[in-house]
């Protein structure tokens, strides 16, 4: 999954949606060691929109900690990332 992430240079949003996916989840679905290695591969200079295509859309307040964290302006909603995690633990 790393070399796939920074492939596509999307290491830094990748491992934000990650770590999301586990503060929503039950328990951990990835490891917190693959997470934070992509953390420390990233380049977290600029603030940047994710998803850039949403940006007029309001910044989803409940992971504002983790986005800090990316220096990333989250946009994906809650109901959005839900959606995810309950498609993964099917």
């Amino acid at each position: 999954m790393l070399e796939l992430a920074d492939a596509y240079q999307a290491t830094r949003f990748v491992g934000c949606v990650l770590e999301v996916l586990n503060s929503e989840s039950r328990r951990p679905l990835f490891e917190k060691r693959i997470i934070d290695k992509m953390l420390s591969q990233s380049n977290l200079e600029a603030r940047l929109d994710f998803p850039a295509s949403m940006k007029p859309l309001p910044i989803e307040r409940l992971y504002e900690d983790i986005a800090s964290k990316w220096n990333l302006k989250l946009h994906l909603t809650h109901a959005v990332l839900s959606k995810i995690l309950t498609d993964l633990v099917r």
